[in-house]
This record gives C-alpha cells, structure tokens and sequence, in this order.
C-alpha cells in the first residue's frame, strides 16, 4: 500500500491575521485620502466683530440700526454688508461700505408701519475684498417706533 503524505501548504492563522489587519489599514487610508480631498474650503470663514445698535429719533435717520465694526482679523477685508429682516422692506443705503473699526454707520429702515416697534431676526452678510462672503452677525432685533416731536 502506498502511504499518501500530508502536506500543510496553507498560510498560517498568525500571518493571514496580519495580512488583513494591513488589508483593512491601507483601505482606511485610501478612503480617508478621498474624502478629506473633498471638504477643501471648510475654515475659510471670517473673523470680524460688529456691534448693531438700533435706533430711532427725529433727525433725518429715522428709525434704522447703527452697524459698527468692533475688530477682527478680517476687519480690514470687509468691502460691503448687506442686512436682511422680516418686516423690514427697505434698508437705505442698501449695500453699505466705507467701513473702519470704530466708525458708526447708520442704516435707515423702511418698516410697513413706522409707529409701532418692528421685532426679527436681523442678518448682516459681509463681502469680502477676496471675493468670500459671511454671515457676520445675526440675532433678533427690535427697530423701535419713530419718534414723534
């Protein structure tokens, strides 16, 4: 009779365990190369402080907000705002500029009904001079009633 020998040719449990633990990284490794390739631009946002003070009295201004520029990084960058409110119609002037730290500039507000308080969510957007665009501050807001003499 003939005797048939037995061979163990297989990979060993220890090195097929290290072959698909280096498996699994180097995938890791591509996937995270291509997704973190994809979120270019995130933390291109701005750093800019303003202050909005509302406002009303008997001048020729109204009842509006009072936008100043506190500081920031970006403070310098800033080319123009854009505000925008429920209830409010128009802002004069509509697209503001000519902004310096510490320089108020006043934004006139159109409101259905200028007797009576307007309350909502104020958004003031900044442009940049690299051509970015940012949400610079936003809160709810009262434009107080025009002041009668």
């Amino acid at each position: 009779m003939k005797s048939v020998a037995k061979k163990d040719d297989a990979v060993s449990p220890v090195i097929g365990t290290i072959l698909l633990v280096a498996i699994t990284v180097v995938l890791v490794a591509i996937v995270a190369a291509v997704v973190m390739g994809m979120v270019s631009g995130v933390g291109d946002s701005k750093t800019i402080g303003m202050s909005v003070t509302p406002y009303a009295n008997t001048t020729e201004e109204g009842i509006g907000v009072i936008l100043t520029v506190t500081g920031g990084k970006d403070a310098s960058l800033l080319k123009n705002v854009t505000l925008y409110m429920d209830g409010v119609t128009e802002w004069d002037p509509a697209e503001i500029t000519g902004f310096a730290v510490g320089k108020p500039i006043y934004v006139t507000a159109t409101v259905a009904d200028d007797d009576i308080p307007t309350t909502g969510v104020l958004t003031v957007t900044g442009s940049f001079t690299d051509g970015a665009t940012s949400v610079i501050y936003q809160g709810r807001t009262t434009i107080p009633a025009k002041v009668t003499t």
